[in-house]
């Protein structure tokens, strides 16, 4: 355990990947949207990331192929890629306009990034990014729940046999 720890630790210090404990706080100025980012990138691990990416797709119109390079290529979290794909839907945005002020302002967080880009805190269109947010969670979770679900029928017709 110490040597997992230790290893993970020592990913994390060298540009290790997020999925292995890269450091990504997500800010954004809003405590509720933090932890719902926060929580987006804990749930998107494994096997979830492929849904993630299919379901921020279709919900947002942007072609997989844009969604997956922000995660490859930009080395963006899943917290991140929702934040530019949110705010270039809302704000009627390229996801290259987003990355652009991504990387000029990412050290100020991504509230500064999305006042910038024309989204107030506090309003409509802000609103509209924390429950896009929350959306995309929920549907993460349901999927989950309904994998755990099949999992436990699954199990209990083994035992029958």
């Amino acid at each position: 355990l110490t040597l997992i720890f230790l290893f993970a630790s020592c990913l994390a210090a060298y540009g290790g990947d997020w999925r292995i404990g890269g450091s990504h706080n997500v800010r954004t100025g809003d405590t509720e949207l933090d932890t719902t980012l926060g929580d987006l990138n804990i749930r998107t691990q494994g096997k979830n990331l492929s849904d993630f990416v299919s379901n921020l797709s279709l919900s947002y119109k942007f072609p997989k192929i844009e969604i997956e390079n922000l995660l490859y290529r930009v080395k963006m979290t899943p917290a991140e890629v929702y934040m530019t794909v949110g705010i270039a839907h809302i704000g009627n945005r390229s996801i290259n306009e987003v990355v652009h002020e991504y990387k000029a302002k990412k050290g100020k967080g991504w509230g500064v990034i999305a006042k910038n880009l024309g989204i107030k805190p506090g309003s409509s269109d802000f609103k509209a990014l924390k429950e896009g947010g929350s959306d995309q969670l929920g549907k993460i979770k349901k999927r989950d729940k309904d994998k755990r679900e099949k999992g436990d029928r699954k199990a209990k017709n083994k035992k029958k046999k």
